[in-house]
């Protein structure tokens, strides 16, 4: 039984604040990534990379990638496949851009990938 998620909101809302003007469309993203069986690795804010599988320690692994990517204009996504076990990809993220442009460049090679970033695209295009 397919049941339909509203990829704007979450199954779970991180604490972040609401009125961030790209927090709706960034969660909506990282809920059809791990949807889609993605796994959030890590973010590279540009000083550092932050680790967002922090499950382990009573973190929420959305709302830690969430937090990260709000705080600053542009990051790196890191996210492991699930058709691969290890295997990474890498996604560009500009905060600024407009709808369905939040995803500046991504690392090709992945029909998955490919698949849920055309589907988010469309959603948030308009």
């Amino acid at each position: 039984m397919n049941i339909p998620i509203d990829f704007r909101l979450g199954p779970k809302e991180p604490a972040f604040p609401k009125s961030h003007p790209y927090r709706a469309e960034v969660l909506s993203l990282l809920n059809r990534l791990t949807a889609a069986g993605f796994r959030l690795d890590s973010v590279h804010d540009g000083m550092e990379r932050i680790a967002c599988d922090t499950a382990h320690m009573g973190k929420d692994t959305i709302g830690e990638a969430l937090e990260t990517i709000l705080s600053v204009d542009s990051s790196w996504l890191r996210v492991t496949s699930p058709l691969a076990a290890g295997f990474c990809l890498c996604l560009f993220l500009v905060l600024g851009n407009g709808p369905g442009e939040l995803v500046a460049d991504w690392t090709t090679g992945s029909a998955l990938l490919e698949s849920v970033l055309s589907a988010h695209n469309q959603q948030w295009e308009g």
